[in-house]
């Protein structure tokens, strides 16, 4: 599956930076990836990007009900 040169240029120049002004560090990310290559590809970009910025713990889930688990009591 092939990332189109529009998505990839709108993820890395209007959400990424939203994302970095928003995020300060020592946040959580919780994810819960969909089954497919593209997503797993964009989790892995996004993680590492994350990680550069000394940004929050990020995790990984499979459902709802955990994600709200993590964010509220850990």
């Amino acid at each position: 599956m092939n990332i189109h040169p529009k998505e990839h240029k709108w993820f890395f120049s209007e959400w990424q930076p939203a994302l970095d002004k928003a995020m300060p560090s020592g946040r959580k990310v919780a994810i819960i990836p969909a089954k497919n290559l593209f997503s797993e590809l964009a989790v892995k970009t996004e993680n590492q990007h994350l990680e550069k910025l000394g940004n929050p713990t990020v995790k990984y889930f499979s459902s709802c009900e955990d994600v709200k688990k993590y964010l509220l009591h850990a």
